[in-house]
């Protein structure tokens, strides 16, 4: 049986360390973004958060001069901060109808699907959504890609964060896991767990948005900020930039 640090790649006393970390005091025109551990989007990388979404943002920073902090947190963490704190903004974030009018948003900066994973020694198959309903299906607190499957009636299993998701899944507590199609696939790649975990089925959602991540800003903050930064992710969206970054993860 795998370690759970096997699987799950962020410790609690990291968390601890990233969270403290949220109390810097930031110079004017600089923001707070906060993100949660989701790889290849957002993760820890040489001692920072990377990932896709990552650095699009930091390229996105230093083409439109704004100052820019970065703290990894559990997701519902995440999201109260950046409802709560002018200066602050969430990603990776699906732009929901619930969430559409709390903040203001930038991007895509990127895009996923929404995926169920199983074990490969449950060999079912899934042709829809509806399958599986007959099955324990796993996500976690705050995760719109969940919501969306539970709105199609599947009963859910929330774990605190994503990545308590694959040790159970391993374990049998779960027989399906929901995650982005990206997501899953590396953090399964990052265990070494392919010969062990497959993909059993990509969801097809009606709406587009359901399969972006944007960036979401606070509705508070600084007008001159905001449209800086929207700007530059415009153009590293553009030029091809974000493309590239993407590539590095594939």
């Amino acid at each position: 049986m795998l370690a759970l640090n096997e699987v799950f790649p962020m410790s609690f006393r990291t968390f601890v360390v990233m969270a403290a970390s949220w109390f810097v005091t930031l110079p004017a025109m600089a923001l707070h973004f906060v993100t949660e551990d989701s790889p290849p989007f957002s993760m820890m990388e040489n001692g920072e958060v990377g990932g896709i979404s990552s650095l699009v943002i930091r390229e996105s920073l230093k083409r439109s001069g704004i100052q820019g902090h970065f703290t990894m947190l559990p997701w519902v963490r995440a999201q109260s901060l950046a409802r709560k704190h002018a200066d602050t903004c969430m990603y990776s974030a699906v732009r929901t109808p619930a969430r559409e009018p709390q903040f203001l948003w930038i991007g895509p900066l990127a895009e996923d699907q929404i995926a169920l994973f199983a074990r490969r020694d449950k060999p079912f198959v899934l042709t829809s959504l509806a399958d599986a309903r007959r099955y324990r299906v796993g996500s976690y607190t705050g995760d719109a890609y969940g919501d969306y499957v539970e709105r199609q009636g599947v009963a859910l299993d929330r774990a605190p964060s994503d990545a308590n998701n694959l040790p159970k899944l391993l374990s049998g507590h779960i027989d399906l896991w929901v995650a982005g199609s990206m997501v899953g696939s590396f953090r399964i790649k990052q265990a070494g767990l392919n010969d062990r975990v497959r993909l059993a089925l990509v969801v097809t959602a009606g709406d587009l948005k359901v399969t972006q991540v944007w960036l979401a800003c606070n509705r508070g903050v600084d007008p001159g900020a905001f449209a800086k930064l929207r700007d530059a992710v415009k153009s590293v969206l553009e030029d091809g930039t974000a493309g590239a970054i993407a590539a590095r993860y594939r």
